[in-house]
This record gives structure tokens, C-alpha cells and sequence, in this order.
């Protein structure tokens, strides 16, 4: 029996000095043996009233530490408070190489500069939405030969004026099915809907970098100003990963 969950989720991405904003696509096919990553690498980057800018650039929003693939979107950085999403995982990975100790790790250990992070943003600005200000990221590996796809989320709420409460998430795959199935799943800041996933369906086992792709593309088309070419796709086997053009 074949078994696919999709999860369709708003991505961005927000920094001191400038709104780096990763209008994200990130789709991804796990079967038994292999997982494909594809992602689109369109950065754009605002600035505010005093020094209004709106600028973009092409960059890999897929990053590869040790045997782990992992994909960062919210708040990933912050000088001020020196707390920076992608050292914090890379440290957590070259410590505990397996990708579900890296998961654990980070849900006990990921919020401790992200709140000092919080807290400084609320000082700063007690107006501020925090909705905006979360933290998703999504690990790509084998853990006992075993293709593995983690998400995890760290969603700030204001408690009182001052005050932060947040509530890590963790969701993997393969769960509810046998080792054996094929998963897939988007992750879009695009008006992509299910539907129009669906409709690369048939592909998903028979070309699955297409079936990606493709969904990348469509985000892309849908949303332009905030998803870009190219894309890029990973594919990670037990032997490694190399990256398809």
C-alpha cells in the first residue's frame, strides 16, 4: 500500500537589519531507498521605512551537514542576540550524526538563544507580530537504513507584555505505514493547493525528481515575486547524496 502526506505550510524568513523574506517551496519524495529534494532558490530581501530597499538573489535554501539534509525557514538569524538557526543544527549534527538524536537534541536544547531572541524582539517592539516569528525546520536522512523525514516548528506566543511561551512540534515519516512506503509532502509560502498537487500524482513513483520539480515549478508560477529560478534537487540514498540538475 502506497501512503503520501502532504502538508502545505507558510514559510519566511526575517533578519535585523533587513526582511530577508524566503517565499519558500520545498517539495520532497521519500520511498524506502531514496528521498529527492527539490527547492526554489529566490531570496528577496526588504528593507524598512528609513532605508526602503527590495532586492532578490539566488541562493541554496537545501543545506547538507555530515549524512543530513535540512531546510531553515523563519527566523533564522538575529545579530544582535548572536542566534543564528543554521550553526545551532550544523553543532547539534556534527555532535550527534544520527538524524532522529539530532531531532531530539533540538527540541530540547534549539529555543534556548531563539527565546533570548524572542524576548529582545519584544522589548524591542511589544506591537510586534509574532505570528511572523516562528521557527519550521525539515531534516532529510536515513536513520537505520531507514529513508527519514523530519519536521519540526517553534511557535513564540506573548504571554503578557513581556513574557514568551512557545510549543515545539515534531512530526516523521515513516509513521502510520510500512518502511516500504512512498511518502511526499510540499512545503509552499505559494497559493499552491492540494489539487494542484494531485494532478503530478502519477509521477510521484515512476519519476519522483520530476514530481517534485514540477510542484516547485508550479509555485513558481504562481507566485513569482517570492519563488524563483532555478531549482534545485538533492537525492540522498544510503550511499550518499548528490545533487540533479
Amino acid at each position: 500500500m502506497k501512503f503520501t502526506s502532504i502538508a502545505l505550510i507558510f514559510l519566511s524568513s526575517y533578519s535585523e537589519s533587513q526582511t530577508a523574506y524566503h517565499g519558500t517551496t520545498i517539495a520532497f519524495v521519500r520511498t524506502k531507498d531514496t528521498i529527492i529534494v527539490a527547492a526554489d532558490t529566490k531570496e528577496r530581501m526588504q528593507g524598512n521605512s528609513s532605508h526602503p530597499f527590495d532586492l532578490s538573489r539566488s541562493i541554496n535554501k537545501i543545506h547538507v551537514k555530515g549524512e543530513i539534509a535540512f531546510a531553515v525557514a523563519g527566523l533564522s538569524a538575529y545579530s544582535s542576540t548572536h542566534y543564528d538557526a543554521y550553526k545551532i543544527i550544523e553543532a547539534a549534527i556534527a555532535r550527534y550524526p544520527n538524524i532522529l538524536d539530532v531531532s531530539s537534541y533540538l527540541l530540547d536544547n534549539f529555543t534556548d538563544s531563539l527565546t533570548d531572541t524572542w524576548k529582545y524582539l519584544l522589548r524591542s517592539d511589544p506591537q510586534d507580530d509574532f505570528a511572523n516569528r516562528g521557527v519550521r525546520v525539515m531534516f532529510f536522512g536515513f536513520n537505520r537504513d531507514t529513508a527519514t523525514v523530519i519536521y519540526q516548528e517553534y511557535l513564540p506566543t506573548k504571554q503578557g507584555r513581556y513574557a514568551i511561551s512557545w510549543t515545539p512540534h515534531a512530526g516523521f515519516a515513516p509513521s502510520g505505514g510500512r518502511d516500504d512506503s512512498t511518502y511526499s509532502g510540499v512545503l509552499s509560502s505559494s497559493p499552491i493547493t492540494e489539487d494542484s498537487v494531485r494532478t503530478f500524482r502519477y509521477l510521484r513513483t515512476s519519476n519522483p525528481k520530476e514530481y517534485a520539480r514540477r510542484i516547485v515549478q508550479k509555485a513558481i508560477l504562481l507566485d513569482s515575486l517570492n519563488n524563483g529560478n532555478p531549482i534545485t534537487i538533492l537525492c540522498l540514498t544510503r550511499n550518499g547524496f548528490n545533487w540533479i540538475k
